[in-house]
């Protein structure tokens, strides 16, 4: 079942019922605890392939990585802000290039 999962990302009940030509009680019931140990996480009528948390990268790296389209983006968006308005930004590497843009604006 777990081979299932990694390779597709999920698996549903019937398809395992079908594969392995076992009552859905069953597969219902490995699939739980397979979920118990933090192998799958349940869904509605199968289950997913756990997901790790992302890698979050210094961010000077960050800065770097996809800089053209970030750039494009920080412009594209600076250039709608019309005098006078107000805009909040969170925080991130393509919001920082909307903000160098504005300064332009």
């Amino acid at each position: 079942m777990l081979d299932l999962v990694d390779q597709d990302g999920q698996v549903t009940v019937a398809e395992l019922v079908k594969r392995f030509s076992i009552s859905a009680v069953t597969v219902r019931s490995d699939l739980d605890t397979l979920a118990s140990v933090g192998a799958v996480v349940r869904s509605h009528g199968g289950a997913v392939r756990r997901v790790e948390a992302t890698q979050d990268y210094p961010l000077r790296m960050k800065e770097t990585l996809h800089r053209e389209e970030k750039v494009r983006i920080g412009r594209a968006a600076a250039e709608l802000v019309k005098p006078g308005e107000t805009i909040i930004l969170d925080s991130g590497t393509t919001t920082a290039e909307i903000a160098r843009h504005l300064k332009r604006v």
